[in-house]
């Protein structure tokens, strides 16, 4: 199997700065490697309009992908409220032929997790305040197969305070549970 996805470097000019992307992200080719093109289900809390998830689908063998977003507004993210109706309209159309790989959640993480059966991936892109990213991994930690992948987005060491709360979060998982972290900014994964 060879990738899938044409968007395999995406380019843009920051500032005089030309920016670099890989796609598939690092965290999926891991999994890619990892799971030896067998069928696997998993998870992704945080849809939004479904990139992430599109590029799963284009490069995992998925026999099941849950994706969990409430699409409504956190009371502390306000400046991401108006577009979610939108957001979920296009991930919705983005994601149309894997329909029967696809099972939405409209619900917050904690709420879903109880729909959830043990998976190979977890893939954490909600709430990035420090507290929801704590509950989610610990949540989601026990949803995983041993061997599973839990990962996620916007793990940084900058200047970006909006994703103090991933970072701390994800490395005081690691460093309490003796795990070793793979960062490839700004993703990051665990092996269980």
């Amino acid at each position: 199997m060879k990738w899938v996805s044409l968007r395999r470097y995406l380019m843009r000019d920051v500032l005089g700065i030309l920016i670099r992307r890989e796609r598939p992200r690092a965290w999926i080719r891991f999994c890619f490697n990892k799971f030896e093109r067998r069928e696997v289900t998993g998870a992704e809390i945080g849809v939004c309009e479904g990139y992430n998830a599109r590029d799963i689908m284009d490069n995992l063998n998925i026999k099941e992908l849950y994706l969990i977003d409430p699409y409504e507004e956190y009371k502390d993210l306000n400046d991401l409220n108006p577009q979610m109706d939108w957001a979920e309209k296009k991930a919705r159309r983005m994601l149309y032929k894997y329909e029967h790989y696809c099972k939405w959640i409209k619900k917050y993480s904690a709420n879903a997790v109880k729909e959830i059966p043990m998976v190979d991936f977890v893939y954490i892109d909600g709430n990035h305040a420090y507290n929801f990213v704590k509950e989610d991994i610990k949540l989601y930690w026990n949803k995983l197969n041993e061997g599973g992948v839990l990962a996620g987005h916007d793990i940084e060491n900058g200047n970006c305070q909006e994703h103090d709360g991933v970072t701390k979060a994800v490395i005081n998982f690691a460093v309490a549970n003796k795990l070793k972290l793979y960062i490839h900014a700004p993703d990051w994964w665990i092996v269980k």
